[in-house]
């Protein structure tokens, strides 16, 4: 019967050993992307004729990024090859951390946004109008956002909410033209440039799992260029 298996973790239990086991297994881009859910809620449907398995539904709320990885899982048609993709690494990581009495089969997203926040409309229409932008390039899925300004990662957003309430004037991931060497000028995305009492300065976000080991010498040379670094 189904109330002889195991509870699977609570939510927050769930998304923390999810993303752990990514990262683990190097999975950086999965784990970033789960890492911007807000909440992950499970629903059991049904159960194996054994009795002892529940089929559940995971259904993961985050920004669109968390929405297309799982919309690219689920358009996935060839069945007689293995899902790939974050989204397939994402449901992998959540049914290993849920334990062998439960099986996550079916995973779903929900999309939750800003809200309506002052001057919404002004700032989104603006926003809208965007063709070209120099702001957070690269992939979609390793775009994260927050009062309609791109990130890459949560480390990132808590570094801007900190300065939004300091008072700080900041520009996050701008790509500039920077000297590279001699008198060549090359483009570099700072992770923010910082304005403060009349002087300004660059801060670079260091670590895993978003600047993993296999960039460090890509992440020191920036650093170099930049002189600061947090």
């Amino acid at each position: 019967m189904a109330s002889e298996a195991q509870d699977p973790p609570a939510n927050e239990d769930l998304l923390a050993n999810a993303v752990a086991f990514l990262i683990d297994g190097g999975d950086y881009e999965a784990a970033q992307v789960l890492l911007a859910c807000e909440a992950v809620h499970l629903r059991g449907y049904a159960e194996y004729d054994t009795g002892r398995v529940i089929r559940m539904e995971a259904t993961v709320i985050g920004p669109r990024a968390v929405y297309d990885a799982v919309e690219q899982l689920n358009a996935w048609d060839d069945w007689n090859n293995p899902p790939h993709g974050i989204g397939a690494d994402m449901l992998r990581a959540l049914n290993a951390c849920t334990g062998h009495e439960h099986d996550i089969d079916r995973l779903t997203a929900a999309v939750r946004g800003p809200g309506a926040f002052p001057d919404w409309r002004k700032e989104l229409d603006e926003a809208a109008r965007q063709v070209v932008h120099n702001q957070a390039t690269g992939e979609a899925t390793r775009i994260l956002h927050w009062n309609t300004m791109r990130y890459r990662s949560q480390s990132e957003i808590r570094i801007a909410k900190a300065l939004e309430a300091a008072g700080v004037m900041f520009f996050p991931n701008c790509r500039a033209r920077l000297p590279i060497g001699g008198d060549k000028l090359g483009n570099r995305e700072p992770d923010f440039l910082v304005f403060a009492d009349g002087r300004c300065g660059i801060l670079e976000v260091d670590g895993d799992p978003w600047h993993p080991p296999e960039r460090a010498a890509q992440e020191h040379e920036r650093d170099r260029l930049s002189g600061a670094k947090v």
